[in-house]
C-alpha cells in the first residue's frame, strides 16, 4: 500500500507539513478567547485572535477578506444584520496547526419579511469552521454553513418570491 501512495505523490509539489507547530493548549486558549470576544461583540478581541494578514473566507456568502481591516468590516456587517449573533463551539479537532470546529451559529434577524427593520426573528444553525494557526494566531479561516437555513427558519423563504418581484430582495 505504501508504494501505491508514494506513486500517487510522484510529480506533485511538496505540501508543507504544518503539524506540530503550535501547542494544542495554545490553540484552545486562542479559540476560547476568540469565541468569547465574538459573543460579547468585542471586535478588538475578535481581531486580536487573527494575524495581521489573515485570510477569512465565508464560503456560504461568497465573501473573502484579507487582513484585519477587511475582517473588521465583515464583523460590523454581520453584527448589524443579526444582533445577538453567537458562536457556540461543540467539537474541536486539531491536527498540528490545522483545526476544524463544529459549532452552532445563532442570532436574531433584524429585518422582517417586508424589508422593514424589526428584531425578533430568532435562528440557530449548524456550521463548520476550518482554521490554520501561525505564530499563535489564526492565519486562515473558512466558514461553511447552509445559507438558506436562516431564511427558512425566520420564514423568509415563504415570501421571497414576492419580495423579489417587488424589488425588496
Amino acid at each position: 500500500m505504501t508504494d501505491k501512495i508514494d506513486d500517487l505523490n510522484n510529480g506533485t509539489p511538496d505540501i508543507p507539513d504544518t503539524r506540530d507547530t503550535i501547542d494544542r493548549a495554545e490553540i484552545h486558549q486562542v479559540l476560547g478567547a476568540y469565541y468569547s470576544a465574538f459573543n460579547r461583540m468585542d471586535k478588538e478581541g475578535v481581531l486580536e485572535a487573527f494575524t495581521e494578514d489573515a485570510d477569512f473566507i465565508d464560503l456560504s456568502m461568497g465573501r473573502s477578506m484579507k487582513g484585519r481591516s477587511e475582517l473588521a468590516g465583515f464583523i460590523d456587517d454581520t453584527w448589524s444584520l443579526s444582533p445577538y449573533f453567537r458562536l457556540e463551539p461543540e467539537e474541536v479537532l486539531i491536527d498540528g496547526s490545522n483545526v476544524a470546529v463544529r459549532l452552532f451559529m445563532s442570532g436574531a434577524a433584524k429585518i422582517d419579511q417586508s424589508g422593514v427593520p424589526k428584531e425578533g426573528y430568532l435562528w440557530r444553525i449548524p456550521s463548520t469552521s476550518f482554521l490554520r494557526f501561525r505564530d499563535g494566531k489564526i492565519d486562515w479561516k473558512a466558514d461553511c454553513w447552509n445559507a438558506l437555513a436562516i431564511p427558512k427558519q425566520i420564514g423568509w423563504l415563504k415570501v421571497l418570491p414576492s419580495m423579489i418581484r417587488s424589488g425588496l430582495a
